[in-house]
Formats: structure tokens, C-alpha cells, sequence
């Protein structure tokens, strides 16, 4: 069922509404309202109201954030970003095997590229949002996920180019080429591209010692304008304010305006020291 932008914001304020309430609840008891809001958030609110109903006080939080940090975070995280990439090769196995020919719709090649590139993007969007959600709900181990979810934004932008390329042009590099040249949202798409590589490169822990961390830490500020390129590639290609583009934009607005301002507040302090 495709939504309209302005039932997608209703479904989303309805959302948000609910897992604040059960954010309350977990403030009532003492818990974690910032983690409560988060699990209500992905998990549907009724799961978060579950859980903030099972769990007895702070000690009994701690004792499961601890365990679930250390046993379950990363393999979850895992099957979480293979699960597009298995859903999609479901497709063209059902499609291949005419089980269900028409589930991509009669253009197969055009719905692939597309989706990959909604997953990249969405997953990127995932990977801006690790360290609004630290610092909101405290919970730092969540950092330690945001490399592997960034190197999978890496991983289905790749196959988005490749399958543009190689589905759409037939491998022709010279067909690319000149796309780039005449469509200014290739042109954006690929640099976007570009600008992942290095980051993508540089995302292990010999990278971070060999190149120092204030280093390594300027240089995937990339992240940053890869990721405006990225959403204006998409929002270019759709050609209509509508949709889930839009709605990409839109997160990536609320996520840049909240660094800007955690930026600004960090610039007052030493200012309101000195005075």
C-alpha cells in the first residue's frame, strides 16, 4: 500500500505519539525513557511497552543492556542489514523460476537499481543516526555498530551502481559515461559514490591506528556531504516532492540541524566560561 506524504507524516506522529507514552511509562519506573522511546520507535510501541512492563528497575536495565550489548547487538545488526539484499535475491529467484513473475512490477531491472538505492540511502541515513541516539539515550555501546552499518551502506550503493551498469547499460562504460555528462543526478549519484570509497577503505581498526584518530575522524567527515549528495541524487531522479525521497530529505534535514546545534551549544560553553 503506497502512502501519501501527508498520511506518511500522520502515521509517523501517530508512531511517535504512542512510543512517547510508553517513554513516560519507563520514566515512571525509573528506566531508561530515552532507550524505552527507541525500542517503541522500531520495535512498535506495543513491544516497548511490553518490555518497560517486564523489567523490574535499574539494576535488572543495566544487567540486560549489558548482555544484550555483548552477546546479541552485532549478530542482530548483521541479519538486520543482509535481510534487503536475501529479501531481493528471493525476488529474482521467484522471478526466475516464474513463481511470481510480476512481483517487482514489468520492470524487473528499473525496480532492482532503485530499490538498492532506497536501501543505501536508508541504511546511511541509519548510520548518521548512531550518535543522535548515543547521546539521547546514553547508551554507548551503540556506537560500536556504526562502522558495520556504514560499510553496508557502502555495500548496496556499490550494488545499486553495479546493477544500473550492468542490468540498465549492459556494461557499457561509455553508455555510463555519458549519462554522467547529460544527468545531473548521475552525476551526483556517483560522486556520492566516490566520496564512500574512502571511508569504506578506512573503516577498520589498523586504518584508525595507522592514521591517527583526529586523522581518521576529519577525513569521514565525508560522511556528511556524501550523504547530501546521495538524497539530492534521489530527490533529482523521482523529479516529484513527494514519497519517500522527500521523506529521506526531510530525516537527513532533522539529522544535519542536530549537529549543527549540539555544534553551537559546544561552541557557547567555553564562551560562557570565559565571561
Amino acid at each position: 500500500m503506497d502512502l501519501s506524504l501527508p498520511q506518511t507524516l500522520w502515521l509517523a506522529a501517530g508512531w511517535t505519539a504512542l512510543s512517547l507514552g510508553v517513554s513516560y511509562l519507563a520514566a515512571r519506573k525509573s528506566l531508561n525513557h530515552g532507550l524505552a522511546f527507541l525500542t517503541s520507535m522500531l520495535a512498535t510501541p506495543v513491544v516497548g511497552a511490553v518490555i518497560v512492563g517486564l523489567v523490574k528497575d535499574r539494576t535488572s536495565e543495566a544487567a540486560i543492556l549489558r548482555s544484550f550489548a555483548k552477546t546479541w547487538m552485532k549478530p542482530l545488526t548483521l541479519i538486520a542489514l543482509i535481510a534487503p539484499f536475501a529479501y531481493l535475491a528471493f525476488l529474482w529467484t521467484m522471478m526466475l523460476t516464474n513463481t511470481e513473475p510480476y512481483i517487482m512490477g514489468f520492470n524487473p531491472v528499473q525496480w532492482t537499481h532503485r530499490y538498492l538505492g532506497d536501501t543505501a540511502i536508508r541504511v546511511l541515513l541509519v548510520t548518521l543516526a548512531i550518535s543522535p541516539i548515543r547521546d539521547m539515550t546514553g547508551w554507548a555501546p551503540i556506537a560500536l555498530i556504526r562502522r558495520r552499518i556504514g560499510l553496508a551502506a557502502f555495500f548496496y550503493a556499490f550494488l545499486h551502481m553495479l546493477a544500473y551498469l550492468g542490468l540498465d547499460r549492459n556494461w557499457s562504460l561509455q553508455l555510463l559515461w555519458e549519462d554522467i555528462v547529460v544527468r545531473t543526478y548521475i552525476m551526483l549519484g556517483m560522486a556520492a559514490l566516490t566520496l564512500m570509497i574512502p571511508l569504506a577503505v578506512t573503516s577498520t581498526n589498523g586504518m584508525i591506528r595507522r592514521m591517527g584518530r583526529k586523522a581518521w575522524e576529519r577525513l569521514h567527515w565525508l560522511i556528511y556531504p556524501l550523504a547530501i549528495l546521495a538524497v539530492a541524487h534521489n530527490l533529482l531522479m523521482v523529479k516529484i516532492i513527494d514519497g519517500d525521497p522527500t521523506i529521506h530529505a526531510v530525516i537527513l534535514a532533522v539529522l544535519l540541524l542536530w549537529r549543527l546545534g549540539r555544534w553551537g551549544l559546544k561552541r557557547l560553553k567555553p564562551a560562557e566560561a570565559a565571561a
